[in-house]
């Protein structure tokens, strides 16, 4: 019996993703078709859930693992330029890796959510000299849309400063994980026939 190879045509960068290819409720389809000024190049993966395009002629990057997703505006595809302005949230679960797993539909969900945002909400925070920017660049830090070399260049502070800063404003969310319950992960236990909770191998 011979095989067969699907063909689904060359990879075009830059090129707009065929969004026929994602499973969509018919209400998210027409949201993502209409959004003005956007453009999705590519959503695939799993751990992590990734995603990339162009919104108002400014590159987007979408990321989604463990238990959070976030939304970054204004950097490049080499991440070598940081992002002007982002947007990250906790994806709850009882496991706390469900982020890492999103359908097409709550991915997309999650971006086109932050866009909103991003289009009708106050941008002010993010620049300089704005009451709320340290604790802005702070926030990005926490979600992983800014590396600490970043932070403490815009911020002209120390490392440790930065840290500091992190707790005062109570956004240490790393740190204050330690005391909720460990995520478990579920394995398929052939002998008994069901799923159980996997030990760490650290146990």
């Amino acid at each position: 019996m011979k095989g067969y190879t699907l063909d689904f045509g060359p990879e075009v960068d830059d090129e707009p993703l065929n969004l026929q290819r994602l499973k969509l409720e018919s209400e998210t389809r027409q949201r993502l078709e209409t959004m003005p000024n956007f453009t999705l190049h590519e959503l695939a993966g799993y751990c992590p859930v990734q995603g990339q395009g162009d919104l108002e002629g400014q590159y987007w990057y979408f990321r989604a693992r463990g238990s959070k997703w976030r939304f970054e505006l204004g950097g490049n595809e080499n991440f070598t330029k940081a992002p002007s302005w982002w947007h990250g949230e906790y994806w709850p679960s009882v496991d706390g890796f469900a982020a890492g797993y999103l359908t097409d539909e709550d991915a997309i969900g999650c971006i086109l959510k932050a866009v909103e945002l991003y289009q009708r909400g106050d941008r002010g925070r993010f620049e300089s000299g704005h009451p709320g920017y340290e604790r802005t660049i702070l926030e990005g830090w926490s979600l992983g849309a800014l590396s600490l070399h970043r932070v403490v260049k815009r911020l002209n502070i120390t490392g440790a400063q930065a840290l500091e800063q992190t707790k005062a404003f109570g956004i240490d969310r790393e740190l204050e994980a330690l005391d909720e319950p460990r995520p478990y992960v579920h394995g398929f236990n052939r002998d008994l026939g069901k799923w159980v909770e996997l030990k760490e191998e650290d146990d």
